[in-house]
């Protein structure tokens, strides 16, 4: 009886470590951030394995914030730019997004502006296309708009969804991309809108950037001390949306 016992123990503990949880972490060291972007980004003050998060300060001009793998910025840093995970080739895989951002529109020049992007890269270690999830809230560019767009390689026609108000204070937007046919889908706060966009060209390897920035806020501005967070999930026990059949996440397992 107790090696039956211990048998089964060992096969529980064997089947578990076979199923290892599928991660991405933002672990990339300040002295990596600075070697890639300029003096007025910094390391997110909170990381915590796939969130990053920063509170709101006061400040003319522009303060800015990134996180990469530091896997994915030692390979920028040498003048690569492959995706540091390898990804399924065929079928359909989805990862998420939990946000929390202000629900209503900036005052005056106060502006937040984010870009948390999957940079994908091909074969050939090549670098040829981004499917960027972009935040904009009373930009320069996108006046007068609280709202996200769902875009490739930062231009182009993009897929814009308003940022609305939830029970639990987060925006979640999941999305699927179709490697058999190359659509790109989105699920927003849990209505799946369908395909909105196509990839350009098959890729095997891909990486997450989250890049922030936040512009004149002012000493007495009532968003002060207000978290911005960007959690990235990618683990298929973690994903919380409803894809198409078969839908597997980044790393193979189907959901």
């Amino acid at each position: 009886m107790k090696k039956i016992i211990l048998g089964s123990l060992i096969s529980v503990i064997t089947m578990g470590s076979s199923f290892a949880a599928c991660t991405y972490n933002f672990d990339a060291s300040a002295a990596q951030i600075a070697q890639l972007t300029d003096s007025s980004v910094d390391r997110f003050p909170i990381v915590n394995n796939q969130k990053v998060a920063f509170n709101i300060i006061a400040k003319d001009g522009v303060k800015g914030y990134a996180a990469y793998s530091s896997s994915y910025a030692a390979t920028r840093i040498s003048g690569g730019e492959d995706g540091d995970i390898a990804i399924p080739t065929s079928g359909i895989f989805a990862y998420e997004y939990k946000i929390k951002v202000p629900t209503n529109l900036l005052n005056g020049e106060e502006a937040l502006l984010f870009a948390p992007l999957a940079a994908f890269g091909t074969l050939n270690n090549e670098n040829t296309q981004a499917i960027t999830l972009a935040y904009s809230n009373n930009t320069s560019t996108n006046p007068n708009k609280n709202e996200f767009r769902l875009f490739m390689n930062m231009s182009g026609n993009s897929f814009d969804m308003p940022v609305v108000t939830t029970a639990s204070g987060y925006q979640t937007i999941g999305i699927y991309v179709n490697m058999n046919t190359g659509q790109v889908g989105v699920v927003h706060n849990g209505v799946n809108k369908g395909y909105v966009t196509s990839i350009t060209k098959a890729f095997n390897r891909l990486a997450f950037a989250n890049l922030v920035g936040q512009y004149n806020f002012a000493n007495n501005s009532s968003y002060l001390g207000q978290e911005i967070s960007i959690e990235l999930i990618t683990d298929s026990t973690k994903l919380q949306n409803t894809y198409p059949q078969g839908t597997k996440d980044i790393c193979g397992t189907t959901l």
